[in-house]
């Protein structure tokens, strides 16, 4: 068996080599048929002094609290889950901001640690969101979405970045994974952080940073959001990247109070 294993081999890895360059080779024709896409544009504000745009951080936080029933009953009474209201929410907070767009393209992270052959334990997939969608809605779509990954802009196939130089494939990948919000759910936290030494904690929560920013050099991601659960409450992170829209931190708890209001949601905020 092991010498059969060993003829094989060869022709095994010439046949992977052949799909991936055919899948690379079609894929591309077909995207470059649309034209070389650019990266999209962002909205800008009104400029300023140069060297207070170095110096000044162009981001904003809030943190919000909910107990997980509440949070969970809003999302049964629309058809949701927790997740799928937390995208809604998000999506409802940048349209408050004055967003114009009908549509907002929202990323989302997807856990692939338990997939085989996976080099990273995160890949990116997409939904669009209009002003009709509701939990419900956006429960379908992303069930949808979660069976694809993007990594790579304007529908040209991963298996590219797999055969060529990595520099050039970092360049072709920056950004890719960036839409006009991201969702990310991070899940339940382990029962250890419930408690620091001696001393119980209240809340706990978990967000990405966003390092080297200048209001020059902003991802074309307006709003993130960050979900997870502790024990029985959830708590929502959520990060402005559009300094132009969302100026303060009070702005952004104003637009959290306004999207949770009407939900009945007992926010307690950070």
């Amino acid at each position: 068996m092991d010498q059969v294993a060993e003829v094989r081999a060869p022709d095994s890895d010439w046949s992977d080599a052949w799909r991936q360059w055919s899948i690379v080779v079609r894929g591309t024709v077909r995207a470059l048929r649309h034209g070389i896409p650019d990266r999209p544009a962002r909205e800008h504000g009104p400029s300023i002094d140069a060297r207070t745009r170095v110096q000044a951080a162009p981001t904003h936080s809030v943190i919000a609290q909910c107990p997980a029933a509440d949070w969970e009953l809003a999302a049964t009474a629309q058809g949701g889950t927790a997740n799928s209201l937390f995208i809604a929410l998000i999506a409802k907070m940048l349209w408050a901001s004055g967003f114009p767009g009908e549509t907002i393209d929202a990323s989302l992270p997807v856990d692939t640690r338990d997939e085989p052959r996976v080099d990273n334990d995160l890949a990116m997939t997409e939904i669009s969101i209009d002003r009709a969608d509701t939990p419900a809605t956006i429960r379908e779509k992303s069930r949808i979405a979660y069976e694809r990954r993007m990594s790579s802009p304007g529908e040209i196939p991963e298996e590219l970045l797999q055969v060529i130089p990595d520099r050039w494939a970092y360049a072709l990948s920056k950004g890719a994974g960036e839409r006009d919000i991201l969702c990310s759910n991070i899940g339940t936290l382990p029962d250890s952080l419930r408690a620091l030494g001696p001393h119980r904690c209240t809340g706990v929560a978990a967000r990405a940073i966003h390092p080297g920013l200048t209001a020059d050099h902003l991802p074309r991601t307006r709003l993130s959001g960050y979900l997870c659960r502790i024990a029985d409450t959830y708590t929502l992170a959520i990060v402005s990247l559009a300094p132009d829209r969302i100026d303060t931190p009070k702005t952004l708890r104003t637009l959290v109070h306004e999207t949770t209001t009407p939900l009945s949601l007992p926010i307690t905020m950070w």
